[in-house]
């Protein structure tokens, strides 16, 4: 709405410019001066006229508005702005095909007079005159109500933030007085002309809206990225306290003073206390009632209101829930759920807690990234540093710390360190564990803690009085006796709760039956006081006939790591045959409800009550999860003794895992409509969850084909999304070859081998690695979110990604086969080259991993030659910032392919990839003779010429750059310096390939040009590791059928026609060179012959060093 309306006033205010522009092009033409001396300014404006009518042409065309009447006004703005963009051109066009200022003075005249004559001028006037009429009209109305309209959204928006820092809310008013400054400018508006006051107010308001938007839309994604769907789960699963409970903790000083409640200091504490306050108490004593109570109660925010004035109160809560989803019994999900309370309180602080998440680009998935631990607590960190830089106090309301799942001691250190802060302070509440006895009972004094179950003596009473009386109002009626038996049940709770609840279930029997009290009393008496004494009694109680279901549906609670729904409790005792069905439909809405209510009875008949619905609304939903009564009876329900019992009454081929895998599918094929994303892939995330710990692939099989039958079935139906469009076309092979889960596809192939498509399977596993650790997002179809340990792909002997590929190739997948436009092999050459180009591995395994895939295509007959392009756009897209990185690598592969037959000279567009190597690579052209190959470099080169098939080719034009072989060049400008040693391994290749040294290369040949290399490098200031070198190469060169005759390596060892005399080398290498000489010379008297025959054409290129 409030873009809108800046859209409108921007375009309107194109037209109003376009408007005047216009009239001042008409009065232009029309009163031209004649005087000579002003022709050349008058030319220069009309070539200004020309191009700025083409950019009014442009924003008139291009604006974008929903105002219907605006779009008319901008198309006839438009056809004007094109014919008088038109004219003008014509005009322009004739002035400057003049040959002087005064004949382009005059054919500018006449250009004029000819092209725009007096009535098209008038009819041009009238058009400008008519849009002028309506856009003023239209401002007048139109926007007017644009105005209002966005009064009318900031003003919303305003209320949308009223609980937030009042730093939006300060700009919000400016923004509108703003506003109002725009409003007063149009009712103002008379003429066109004054429409120009509004352009700098309108741009001012759109970037103070912009900013403020983009600031709202940042502090809307992070919020969205705390908040998770199950943060309040647990608040509102607790039973809210019974009336007139609990009341005694706001009111300690009405208590008698021999009343152990006067004791208690908590409101004190909320007023002016400071750090920890901490409430303890036996299992079921009350302690998350009584939690959910003080949050609730308003006298809490009263108080602490009182504490924190003369500044703002931020109050944050989290219910630890060990039977919950892993974000309620987790660090992650108590930070998580702190931070989201604390910037939503207090959004000025997301710059400075958040300050990556902060800076990122609008849109961004960082914004939206899920949360680390790490993050979280580097967040609480910066808050220490910046809550003095805010007007808030801070409370923190935590509930269950012994639910927490995994070291106590993290968790208590983070809230120790949080209650350092002079403007935090916390109320805890757990078990009285001795760790938390340790660390919070320790510091805490009588004024700081609670005991729980020693305080709810009269509420269990009051507790116990009015639920009995709710089966057997006559009770009432035998007053004394009745109070008698509250008064033991009282006794007997000690100060436990839950035991009261379980004791008033078991007596309801008795009290419907209107029992005496004497034999309600017997009743009592026969309940253990102990509550896994208790519980063991309730499930030794239930029916004969149901203790089979009890056992199997205990054990699948007990098995399940996110709660199950009231739908899947009412699946648990279906048959398998109803699960598996091939054939199917969702049940309608009277099944459902008929389905809901029969769960319900069930849970009060055969469970007796230790398990119940958490009612999110009025009446009892499908969705609804299914808890247990309470920890205890869970931590009950998981002792050896009473799962063995389970166990012992369950059938004996009963596995929970594959009784939750089938109530998931019964679920997804009967009651889910996915018309919802969310909803298909939470269910699917659940399912994969409970295959994965069930280690039953023969289940897994059964399961996942079930699952894929569904996918097929919505796909027909016509309901999208990436996960079922990819199983419906390839089945869930293609999620089994994301994991690792080469054994499902056993099972496919085994099943049906016409049915898997092992190619299209190969195309993924490359597009998408199976648990690759790298930072690239997969374009895998939606397929990320899937996670798995990846169990049997890790338990191979290679990496998951080679795993899956070998598997597939072995099986018949075909490296060179096309998919989707494209073979695996050049897909996999994309990545595995792309990757290597962008610089050195930043982890080792990953160069291992894919250089070993890179292996394996090549091993199953991935096609070398006809990739030549990619091996030249390889070696062309190295990065220049890492180069020894991309040679190590670079070598590597080209090692590789040549091992596998790459031919050095095989061409693309006239290059060869030996060409695109050297010119590019080994030897740019920005090599100097003092430069040396990097070892990656060497390795390269030497491995090229280890395969050359023509040695010949290495010496030709092909290879010149600028009239010379550079690589060449350079080998021959190396031996004068100290790099000598490197470069002999060179020379070595060049001859042991075939290269005949006695090759005429220009006016030398490439014997000569070496001994004039040597022959550079003595006259420098030579060691004797240098003259060793060059003795080495000349005797190398000679064992090769150098030419022994050559006047330059007389002249070098100083040895001609037998006379001695002295030379360059000692005398000791001059020695050596002529027993070499000798025996050259008795193999071939002359090698004249011979060289003339091998030298070529005068064109070669002359090289010299």
């Amino acid at each position: 709405m409030v873009l809108e309306a800046l859209a409108a006033v921007g375009l309107a205010s194109n037209i109003v410019q376009f408007v005047q522009f216009g009239c001042e092009v008409i009065s232009t033409t029309l009163n031209l001066d004649n005087s000579a001396d002003k022709v050349a300014n008058r030319h220069n404006e009309i070539q200004v006229i020309a191009k700025s009518l083409k950019e009014h042409c442009v924003a008139l065309t291009t604006a974008q508005t929903s105002n219907q009447s605006l779009r008319d006004l901008a198309k006839h703005s438009s056809d004007v702005a094109n014919e008088l963009a038109s004219t003008v051109a014509k005009i322009n066009k004739d002035v400057t095909n003049g040959n002087s200022t005064k004949s382009r003075y005059r054919r500018f005249l006449q250009a004029s007079k000819s092209i725009i004559k007096r009535g098209d001028i008038a009819k041009l006037q009238s058009r400008l005159e008519s849009l002028r009429d309506q856009l003023e009209l239209h401002l007048i109305s139109e926007t007017r109500e644009h105005q209002l309209d966005t009064a009318m959204a900031l003003e919303a928006l305003r209320k949308s933030n009223v609980n937030q820092d009042l730093t939006y809310n300060t700009k919000f008013a400016t923004l509108a007085l703003k506003l109002d400054g725009i409003h007063h400018e149009l009712s103002q508006v008379t003429a066109c002309v004054s429409l120009k006051k509004l352009e700098n107010p309108v741009k001012q308001f759109k970037e103070g809206f912009q900013g403020i938007t983009d600031n709202i839309t940042r502090a809307t994604a992070i919020l969205g990225s705390l908040h998770y769907e199950s943060m309040q789960a647990r608040h509102d699963a607790v039973r809210d306290a019974h009336k007139r409970t609990f009341e005694w903790i706001f009111s300690a000083n009405g208590q008698s003073s021999e009343d152990s409640r006067s004791k208690t200091f908590f409101l004190p504490w909320l007023q002016h206390g400071q750090g920890i306050f901490w409430i303890t108490g036996k299992p079921g004593s009350g302690k998350s009632t009584l939690m959910k109570y003080l949050e609730d109660h308003t006298q809490t925010i009263q108080a602490l209101q009182e504490w924190a004035a003369p500044k703002h109160l931020a109050f944050a809560s989290f219910y630890f829930w060990n039977a919950g989803t892993q974000m309620q019994k987790s660090l992650r999900g108590l930070l998580q759920s702190l931070l989201y309370h604390i910037l939503r309180s207090c959004p000025k602080l997301m710059q400075s807690l958040c300050p990556s998440r902060w800076g990122a680009h609008i849109p961004s998935a960082k914004l939206s990234a899920l949360w680390k631990v790490s993050e979280l607590r580097e967040a609480f960190k910066a808050l220490k540093h910046h809550i003095s830089s805010v007007s808030t106090k801070f409370y923190f309301h935590v509930d269950g710390l012994d639910e927490y799942e995994g070291d106590h001691y993290d968790v208590i250190q983070v809230l120790q360190e949080l209650s350092e802060c002079s403007d935090v302070k916390l109320c805890l509440s757990s078990r009285p564990w001795n760790c938390f006895q340790d660390t919070l009972g320790e510091v805490a004094d009588k004024t700081s803690m609670l005991r729980l179950h020693e305080l709810t003596a009269q509420d269990i009473e009051l507790f116990a009085y009015e639920n009995m009386l709710l089966h057997n109002r006559r009770l009432n009626n035998r007053r004394a006796i009745f109070d008698e038996l509250v008064h033991e049940i009282r006794t007997r709770a000690q100060g436990v709760f839950l035991w009261v609840c379980l004791v008033v279930h078991s007596l309801r029997e008795g009290l419907v039956n209107d029992d005496p009290i004497g034999i309600l009393r017997r009743r009592l008496e026969g309940l253990p006081t102990d509550l896994e004494a208790f519980f063991e009694h309730i499930l030794n109680s239930v029916d004969a006939v149901y203790q089979d279901q009890m056992a199997r549906v205990f054990l699948a609670a007990l098995t399940t790591k996110n709660p199950l729904s009231v739908m899947h409790y009412s699946f648990l005792d279906e048959d398998p045959e109803f699960c598996l069905a091939t054939d199917f439909s969702n049940l309608s809405d009277e099944e459902v409800r008929w389905r809901v209510e029969q769960t319900e009875r069930r849970l009060n008949g055969r469970y007796k009550g230790l398990l119940e619905p958490y009612k999110k609304g009025d009446i009892l939903q499908p969705g609804d999860p299914i808890f247990f009564l309470h920890l205890t009876v869970r931590d009950f329900l998981r002792s050896p003794q009473i799962q063995k019992m389970l166990l012992d009454r369950a059938p004996a081929a009963y596995d929970a895992y594959v009784t939750i895998g089938l109530t998931l599918v019964a679920e997804i094929k009967y009651v889910k409509s996915p018309s919802l994303y969310e909803n298909w892939t939470t269910l699917l995330v659940d399912f994969f969850e409970v295959l994965r710990d069930a280690k039953r692939p023969d289940v897994e099989y059964l399961v996942v084909d079930q699952m894929e039958l569904i996918t097929r079935r919505y796909a027909a139906l016509g309901f999208t999304s990436p996960l079922v469009e990819i199983s419906a076309r390839l089945g869930f092979a293609v999620i089994a070859v994301h994991i690792g889960r080469i054994d499902y596809i056993k099972h496919r192939l085994a099943k049906d081998p016409k049915e898997v498509d092992m190619n299209a399977l190969l195309f993924h596993a490359i597009q998408c690695p199976p648990f690759f650790d790298s930072e690239e997002e997969h374009s895998c179809g939606g397929m990320y979110w899937l996670e798995s340990d990846c169990s049997y792909a890790k338990s191979a002997e290679c990496s998951p990604l080679l795993y899956v590929v070998k598997f597939l190739l072995d099986n018949g997948a075909d490296a060179n086969c096309t998919v989707n436009g494209d073979t695996n092999w050049r897909l996999f050459l994309r990545r595995f080259l792309g990757s290597i180009s962008k610089g050195p591995y930043h982890k080792k395994h990953e160069d291992t991993t894919w250089h070993d895939v890179f292996k394996l295509f090549l091993d199953h007959g991935a096609d070398i030659g006809g990739q030549t392009d990619i091996w030249i756009e390889f070696i062309h897209n190295r990065n220049p910032l890492a180069p020894l990185g991309f040679d190590g690598a670079c070598s590597t592969v080209f090692e590789t392919l040549l091992q596998y037959g790459l031919k050095p000279d095989a061409r693309v567009d006239g290059l060869s990839v030996w060409e695109t190597l050297i010119s590019t690579s080994v030897f740019p052209y920005t090599a100097s003779p003092c430069e040396t190959l990097t070892p990656g470099q060497r390795k390269l080169m030497e491995a090229f010429l280890s395969v050359t098939t023509k040695p010949e080719y290495l010496l030709t034009e092909t290879s010149c750059h600028k009239g010379g072989v550079v690589w060449l060049r350079w080998a021959l400008n190396s031996l004068q310096n100290d790099k000598v040693f490197e470069q002999t391994k060179i020379f070595e290749l060049l001859l042991q390939c075939g290269v005949d040294p006695n090759r005429q290369m220009g006016c030398n040949t490439f014997w000569e040009l070496v001994l004039e290399s040597i022959h550079g490098g003595i006259g420098q200031d030579s060691c004797d590791h240098r003259f060793q070198a060059y003795q080495d190469l000349i005797i190398l060169f000679l064992r090769h059928r150098a030419d022994p005759h050559c006047a330059k390596l007389h002249k070098l060892v100083g040895w001609h026609e037998g006379v001695a005399c002295v030379g360059a080398f000692s005398p000791g290498a001059v020695h050596s060179i002529r027993g070499i000489l000798s025996k050259e010379m008795e193999d071939a008297p002359s090698r004249k012959g011979s060289t003339e025959s091998s030298h070529v054409s005068a064109t070669a290129p002359c090289l010299s060093p």
